[in-house]
């Protein structure tokens, strides 16, 4: 008696991973701001979508702005920049940030990872530089100041260290008094950070206006009236004809 034996294949079903880090945009205030985690979609070859319990992915350790974090993938900053999760995966890379572990009835065929960040953009600020009027006196016209006159204001706890001017104006008429430069520090107790590059700068320019002196010189002397004095007659003057 023969036995036909028969070998049935059952293949494991091939899985792709889709794993994209969550972000986060805002403008630049002054503050510290974090966005962690991330979504994972599984679908199969066919594109359906899959229980998401068949894949868990760990996120191994990801370094951000200095810090090391397991577990979450993290982006945190306070200045105007865009900060990255840092999520990386190719298959078998030895610097991978994402690892998986599976149900033995499947397999991983495709892993699609898109890292998450957060970004702070520049904050809007106009300041308009000063302007100023005198009488000419032969000494040179300056000011030295400014007013916020767009955005916002400044983001707390930010202080407006130094402001640099260009303008002068002696002889009478006019001229632009501009701001060519500012430096904005924010302040945490007695610590200072530069933080000038999250502001979105924008300088208008005042007026330095010199008016001419007046040239009245009534000291109390007699005025002559000129049409109302006869003048001396000429005595004519010999040989003088050509």
């Amino acid at each position: 008696v023969k036995t036909a034996t028969s070998v049935v294949t059952i293949n494991k079903v091939g899985l792709n991973v889709t794993v994209t880090g969550n972000t986060d945009t805002l403008e630049y205030d002054g503050k510290n701001h974090s966005v962690e985690g991330m979504d994972v979609t599984i679908t199969d070859s066919d594109g359906n979508k899959m229980d998401e319990g068949l894949v868990t992915t760990y996120n191994k350790s990801v370094t951000t702005d200095g810090a090391t974090n397991t577990g979450t993938p993290e982006a945190h900053g306070m200045k105007a920049d865009k900060y990255l999760m840092g999520m990386k995966y190719t298959e078998g890379g030895a610097d991978n940030t994402i690892s998986f572990s599976w149900n033995g009835n499947y397999e991983i065929k495709n892993v699609t990872v898109t890292d998450g960040y957060l970004e702070i953009t520049k904050k809007p600020l106009e300041l308009t530089a000063g302007s100023n009027t005198k009488t000419s006196d032969g000494s040179a016209l300056t000011e030295y100041s400014n007013t916020i006159t767009g955005g916002t204001s400044l983001a707390d706890s930010d202080e407006l260290t130094t402001v640099t001017y260009e303008g002068s104006q002696t002889a009478a008429g006019t001229s632009a008094n501009k701001i060519t430069s500012v430096v904005i520090n924010h302040r945490d107790g007695s610590a200072l950070t530069d933080v000038t590059d999250s502001y979105a700068l924008k300088f208008v320019d005042g007026t330095l206006t010199v008016n001419e002196a007046s040239n009245n010189n009534n000291d109390g002397g007699t005025t002559i009236d000129d049409a109302a004095t006869p003048l001396a007659s000429v005595p004519a003057v010999l040989g003088a004809r050509r």
